[in-house]
């Protein structure tokens, strides 16, 4: 009789096997969507960071530097002087992300005081991810300061 009684029976493994693969399952399914928020908000800081720069370097160069958002292209650009600054454009994917906004372009001309001036009315654009619906809204003040919401 004790021979019998070693090891596990196949309905218990198969029930293990079965609880093992749900929870396999579910994890899966939650690390894509964290996968997914997770390169939304890597974008979304990567714009707040490359702004950071440009108006550091508006402000140690002591010449104006530009932000020119392009909705058509997809593509955020620091610029001074006419050329795009090196390491401060963002291209968002256009079959991923989208960005919202009136006009078709909209440039900032960073002073060297840190100042953010537009010609256009418009100060607030928003970018959004198709795959999962999030959007955040940025807006730039007129004294410089970048704020996502």
């Amino acid at each position: 009789m004790d021979r019998f009684k070693k090891g596990f029976t196949i309905i218990e493994l198969s029930v293990s096997i079965v609880v093992i693969g749900i929870l396999i399952g579910l994890s899966v399914f939650s690390f894509s969507k964290f996968r997914s928020r997770n390169i939304f908000y890597s974008k979304i800081n990567g714009i707040r960071s490359s702004y950071i720069r440009i108006n550091k370097k508006a402000v140690t160069s002591g010449k104006d530097c530009q932000l020119l958002i392009d909705k058509s292209n997809n593509v955020i650009l620091g610029m001074q002087n006419g050329s795009v600054i090196q390491g401060d454009s963002i291209f968002l994917d256009p079959n991923r992300f989208s960005i919202n906004m009136s006009p078709t372009t909209l440039t900032f001309t960073i002073t060297p005081g840190g100042v953010a001036n537009t010609s256009d009315t418009v100060r607030t654009f928003s970018i959004t991810d198709t795959k999962t619906g999030i959007g955040k809204s940025i807006f730039i003040s007129p004294l410089g300061v970048m704020e996502v919401k």
